[in-house]
C-alpha cells in the first residue's frame, strides 16, 4: 500500500492518448454478488448457521470518480461517454495509490466511436455524471463508473518505497498535460466558480430566449445525469477467476435534474405566481469559460420546477434556490432533443 497522492485516473481517447483527470476522490471496486443457499442439511441448535453453502455469482465493478473539471478536451470525452455515445464503453485506467493500476479495455479493439462493437464486455460505462460549483469552489465533476471486466498491473515492486516520483509526475510530458502552476493565469486547470454562469431562460416556440430574472446573480448551480444502466446476466457459461461474466451492459432512460441558487437585493421573482415556469418554454443553461476562447455549455432544453426554497436567515444573505427536472420531448431543429445537451462553442 501507499499514500493517496500517488493515485490517478485517466480516460483514454479514441486516438489512444491518456487524459489525466484532476482526481479528488475515487473508489471503483468489485461487486462479488455471491449466491447463498438457504438449504437445510441436518444442523442442530448448537452448530446451525444461516449460510454454509454458496456459489460465486456474476462479478462486476462499480464506483465513482470525483475530479475538478479541466476544459474542452475533458468536456468532449465526458460528453461522448455520458451522453452522445453512452451505450458504448470507454477505455479507462485508475490507481488508488500508485502501487498498482486497473485498466478497463485499454489496448483492446473497442472500435472507433462511429461504429463500436455492440457486444464488448471490455471497457467501462458511464453510470452517472454530476457537475456543480459554488462560492469559493472549483467546477467539480463526478462520474459513476460501471464495468464487467478489468485487469490489474503492479507498478512498483516494493510499493510505497519504490514509488519515488510517481506514475504520472515522473514524466514531465504526461504531467505537463494537466497544466500545473496556472499557466498565464488562465484559470483552466481547475476552473474556478467565478468563470461560470447558470441561467433559466423562457423561450416561446419559434421565439427568442428571455432571461427569467435578468438582474439576479447566480450563487451556485448543479446538474445531475443518471443513465440507469442494467447488467444483462445470462446462462452463458462464461467465467473469469471462478466468477460468472455478464453478457452485456444496456442503458435505460436518462434521468436529469439540477438546481440553481440566485440572489438579488430586491428579491427573486416567484416562479409560480409572478413569472410562471412552464416546461414548454423554460430551459436551463450552464456556461463555463474554459479559456482560449472556448465556452463549455450544459443545456437542459425543457425543465419543470420541482421545488422552491426561499428561507429566512439571520446572519447570511438570503438566497432563492430552485430544484428543476430536465424533461425529454423538446423538438429542436426538427428532432427530439435529449433531456441534456453538452457542447463547446
Amino acid at each position: 500500500m501507499a499514500v493517496g497522492y500517488s493515485g490517478f485516473a485517466q480516460i483514454i481517447n479514441s486516438s489512444g492518448t491518456a487524459i489525466t483527470l484532476l482526481t479528488t476522490n475515487m473508489g471503483i471496486n468489485p461487486e462479488l454478488n455471491p449466491i447463498n443457499s438457504s438449504s437445510a442439511v441436518g444442523y442442530g441448535w448448537k452448530n446451525a448457521a444461516d449460510v454454509s453453502h454458496y456459489a460465486n455469482g456474476v462479478r462486476n465493478y462499480r464506483g465513482s470518480l470525483d475530479f475538478d473539471m479541466q476544459g474542452d478536451l475533458v468536456w468532449d470525452l465526458i460528453n461522448k461517454w455520458a451522453l452522445t455515445e453512452r451505450v458504448y464503453s470507454k477505455q479507462f485506467r485508475h490507481s488508488p495509490d500508485g502501487t498498482r493500476y486497473y485498466e478497463y479495455g485499454v489496448g483492446d479493439d473497442l472500435g472507433d466511436w462511429a461504429n463500436l462493437s455492440k457486444t464488448t464486455k471490455r471497457g467501462a460505462w458511464c453510470e452517472s455524471f454530476r457537475l456543480s460549483t459554488s462560492q469559493d469552489s472549483t467546477v467539480q465533476a463526478s462520474l459513476g463508473v460501471l464495468a464487467l471486466m478489468r485487469t490489474e498491473t503492479e507498478i512498483a515492486g516494493d510499493g510505497y518505497f519504490d514509488n519515488a516520483t510517481g506514475y504520472i509526475a515522473a514524466d514531465c510530458t504526461s504531467f505537463g498535460l494537466t497544466d500545473p502552476l496556472n499557466p498565464s493565469q488562465g484559470n483552466t486547470s481547475p476552473i474556478p466558480f467565478w468563470k461560470t454562469n447558470a441561467r433559466i431562460f423562457l423561450t416561446s416556440y419559434g421565439g427568442s430566449a428571455t432571461d427569467y430574472d435578468v438582474d439576479a446573480e447566480t450563487v451556485q448551480w448543479s446538474i445531475d445525469l443518471g443513465n440507469s444502466p442494467q447488467i444483462l446476466k445470462t446462462c452463458n457459461g462464461e467465467t473469469a477467476d471462478g466468477y460468472g461474466v455478464a453478457h452485456a451492459v444496456v442503458m435505460g432512460p436518462m434521468s436529469v435534474s439540477g438546481s440553481i441558487q440566485l440572489y438579488k437585493h430586491g428579491g427573486i421573482k416567484d416562479p409560480v405566481e409572478t413569472t410562471p415556469l412552464y416546461a414548454d418554454e423554460a430551459n436551463f443553461l450552464v456556461t463555463i469559460d474554459a479559456g482560449g476562447g472556448s465556452t463549455l455549455n450544459a443545456f437542459l432544453p425543457a425543465i419543470k420546477l420541482e421545488s422552491d426554497s426561499y428561507d429566512f436567515n439571520t446572519t447570511n444573505p438570503v438566497y432563492r434556490t430552485f430544484s428543476i427536472k430536465g424533461l425529454g420531448g423538446k423538438c429542436i431543429s426538427g428532432a427530439i432533443s435529449a433531456p441534456m445537451v453538452m457542447s463547446i462553442t
